[in-house]
């Protein structure tokens, strides 16, 4: 269960990336993107706090007492907020968010 909702996070990650529009990228202050090494970073943190803050539920059903795991529907927001926080600590921000040149100067 833990394996698809990894998979279900990296084909919603893939998926907004494929058809974000230009403007709905991280940049810093040169206009570069995060590299690979710093996004895998963001969401290693994200997802290890996610994780700490919002728990899986163990359920216990039937007389077999057969035990399922509940992913906590808070889980999937919180990483995308840590994400996030993450890249903005990193000077990444949302490129509608970066002030043009001409406004700078």
């Amino acid at each position: 269960m833990f394996g698809r909702a990894k998979l279900a996070l990296a084909l919603t990650v893939l998926a907004a990336c494929t058809t974000g529009s230009a403007d709905d990228r991280w940049l810093n202050r040169d206009g570069r993107a995060p590299s690979l090494a710093e996004s895998s970073d963001c969401h290693v943190q994200a997802s290890r706090l996610a994780a700490a803050r919002y728990p899986d539920q163990l359920e216990r059903t039937g007389s077999a007492g057969t035990l399922y795991r509940q992913t906590n529907q808070d889980r999937f927001p919180a990483e995308i907020r840590w994400y996030e926080s993450c890249l903005r600590a990193k000077g990444y921000v949302r490129a509608p968010d970066i002030p043009s040149k001409a406004s700078s100067s």
